[in-house]
């Protein structure tokens, strides 16, 4: 909704989705596969090589059909995941950082938390981590894969960071902890393996974790998403094109539709997916 209403009405209220995935989508979700495998074996003090986990969804995902841009292909993307979870595995040894376990023993990773919010707002965040440092810190970690590494000190801005900690401070008795110490942005920029040897080609860049967000951050949030929902609740979509040099536009899967062009690249999901968002009283994040 914050980046436009239209787009936020045509995925969730109409359910239109393109026919052929974008590569990006799958190789994102692989790779979260494989990171998520990594932390909860860590949890239960197993071994696990997560490559094997990458590949078998990457797979998956590509026996449908699939779109690439002119620099990618599905080789260069199955390599250029290799290359990064091998990379993360010996990044992640680095750190001392393990999984929280809640109180009845299972790590918090990919957990869906609600908190309900003033006006009548039920706020859902499906979270990629929390972690503990070895000096006892807890950290909410989300894990991206970018084409280039986010500007610096964007964690400490993001709504989505924030909105994590929400989550995470209103179920601290459950998860055991007594609140959030700070907040990660994980990156794992992919990139083609370099063709010569040369070049940096899929590195990991994690930036160091940022203070917890203050109270007046949190309140100026809840002021928005209660904007948003009245947005929501009144059927305003509006269509919010901004400047031609920063246009979400670009980007979208429903720019034909807006253009009035041909829409049959299109289809209406049959499913629900987890983290959908199609209620009058839901945000998620």
């Amino acid at each position: 909704m914050q980046t436009c209403g239209r787009l936020y009405k045509l995925k969730y209220v109409d359910r239109l989705e393109r026919k052929v995935k974008t590569a990006n989508l799958g190789f994102g979700d692989a790779v979260h596969q494989a990171a998520s495998a990594l932390l909860t074996a860590q949890s239960f003090s197993l071994d696990l090589d997560p490559v094997p986990v990458f590949e078998r969804a990457w797979t998956e995902f590509v026996s449908q059909p699939v779109e690439y841009s002119s620099i990618w292909s599905e080789e260069k993307f199955a390599e250029s995941g290799r290359i990064l979870i091998k990379k993360f595995v010996e990044d992640w040894r680095t750190r001392g950082w393990t999984p929280v376990v809640d109180r009845d023993g299972n790590p918090v990773i990919e957990r869906e938390f609600k908190v309900r919010l003033p006006g009548e707002i039920t706020y859902i965040a499906i979270i990629d981590a929390v972690v503990r440092t070895a000096d006892g810190k807890v950290l909410v970690l989300d894990f991206k894969t970018p084409g280039n590494a986010s500007m610096e000190g964007f964690a400490s801005l993001a709504d989505q960071l924030l909105g994590y900690q929400v989550v995470v401070d209103a179920h601290k008795d459950l998860l055991g902890v007594e609140g959030v110490d700070g907040l990660v942005f994980y990156e794992l920029i992919k990139r083609p393996p370099p063709k010569t040897g040369r070049g940096e080609g899929p590195v990991i860049h994690v930036e160091e974790p940022v203070p917890a967000r203050s109270e007046l951050d949190i309140t100026e949030w809840v002021m928005e998403l209660q904007f948003v929902a009245d947005d929501i609740r009144r059927r305003r979509f509006s269509k919010r094109p901004m400047a031609a040099w920063n246009s979400p536009c670009s980007l979208c899967d429903f720019q034909k539709k807006c253009l009035g062009k041909s829409t049959d690249d299109l289809q209406v999901r049959s499913d629900r997916r987890r983290g959908e968002a199609p209620t009058q009283t839901q945000l998620v994040a």
